[in-house]
């Protein structure tokens, strides 16, 4: 595939995801220099009450500390001083952040070999998965998730597919990873080793702990800023685990009142706590979960990287959970709040296993039919995808 086409291939997703966000805006009644989906009642990042909220911003001598030394922060107030308006600057940078989504849900949909016509849809709709609308702007920690698609594409192709090749891409991503978020890196840094004990190749093993070695020390360190802002708190790192539950069931106040209805009966009924929905994966994504999840225990040689992202989301869910193995972790003094949002590596799978089942069943129809069927087929999909799109956007009783 030559340089230009790949530069065409991104235009079209970049197109189709400012249709999608107008779409998104004009559904909220967006004005640039108010809040578009914040919601008081919800936890607010600590930048985001600072500058926003309170105002107290220019009070503070050390920036950096207000930003709390994250590269996201210190871009948004930039664009807060370049604007004049703590929400202006908070809104571009939201809207930017649906674009850094679909484009790199994009470039790890193109290394699965997805093919273009599905690769495009899909990546779009990875700009809308949980959180990222359902908490607006006043979690942009969710804003984050485009991490998750690039470190996928790096296990990938490091790991999955062997090609021990230094990457600029994925050297600038170490580096900058930890400042964008301790988090998501975190977990990167307990999933690299995992698989690398799994893969048992020392050659590998050797290669990658060139870069995985230092990406560690850059995450000790900014764990070390965190811990100095106190930004972490051990009864709050219990709380926010990630459960299986808020996944694969409608999202309570859905704006179904049958599928709100089931949500909400289910929850009395077992008592349950925690996260109120906002990650579920929708009718499409929840199908690709569990899809991927009968892939990994009843492993087919052409689904086995279907299998290798589901051993992923099972070791993210081990740590991550709901009284998982994180939950030790806190009693060492060792507290990452926030666990509940590693679902973004069960979404980015869960949209990667769909890409791969309907991109066999796309090219099997096409090799057999021919060209004409073909695009009668894309015309199916893209169906499809538009009903997932408002389905995302208007699953929520707002």
């Amino acid at each position: 595939m030559s340089i230009t086409n790949k530069r065409k291939q991104y235009i079209i997703v970049f197109v189709v995801t400012v249709v999608a966000v107008i779409i998104y805006l004009f559904s909220h009644h967006v004005h640039i220099v108010q809040p578009i989906a914040i919601e008081m009642d919800k936890a607010i990042d600590n930048f985001i009450q600072l500058t926003a909220i309170t105002e107290e911003w220019n009070m503070q001598a050390n920036v950096l500390s207000v930003c709390e030394y994250n590269i996201q922060n210190i871009i948004m107030l930039l664009l807060a001083k370049i604007c004049g308006n703590v929400w202006a600057g908070i809104n571009i940078y939201y809207i930017f952040t649906f674009f850094m989504i679909s484009f790199s849900m994009y470039y790890f949909l193109t290394k699965l070999e997805v093919p273009i016509q599905i690769s495009v849809g899909l990546a779009v709709l990875a700009a809308f998965m949980p959180f990222h609308i359902d908490r607006g702007e006043g979690q942009m920690i969710t804003s984050n998730f485009f991490l998750a698609p690039l470190f996928m594409s790096m296990f990938y192709d490091w790991i999955y597919c062997r090609k021990l090749i230094a990457s600029k891409r994925y050297m600038i991503l170490i580096c900058l990873a930890p400042f964008i978020d301790i988090r998501i890196s975190v977990m990167v840094c307990i999933i690299f080793c995992f698989l690398l004990i799994q893969r048992k190749d020392q050659e590998l093993a050797r290669f990658v702990l060139r870069f995985f070695v230092p990406f560690l020390l850059l995450c000790g360190f900014v764990c070390m800023l965190a811990s100095t802002l106190k930004l972490d708190d051990i009864q709050t790192a219990k709380q926010e685990g990630m459960r299986i539950l808020d996944l694969v069931m409608p999202m309570r106040y859905h704006a179904i009142g049958r599928l709100s209805d089931i949500r909400l009966s289910y929850d009395i009924t077992l008592s349950a706590h925690g996260e109120s929905g906002l990650n579920s994966l929708g009718i499409l994504f929840s199908f690709g979960f569990v899809y991927m999840m009968f892939g990994m225990f009843f492993e087919r040689k052409k689904d086995s990287c279907i299998a290798w992202m589901g051993m992923i989301c099972i070791v993210a869910f081990l740590i991550a959970g709901i009284c998982g193995l994180g939950s030790v972790l806190d009693y060492f003094g060792v507290h990452v709040i926030y666990w509940s949002r590693m679902a973004v590596f069960f979404v980015v799978c869960s949209i990667a296993t769909i890409g791969i089942f309907i991109g066999n069943i796309y090219n099997n129809i096409s090799q057999k039919y021919g060209k004409r069927i073909q695009q009668v087929n894309c015309v199916f999909i893209y169906m499809i995808f538009i009903l997932e799109f408002f389905e995302l956007i208007i699953r929520r009783n707002m």
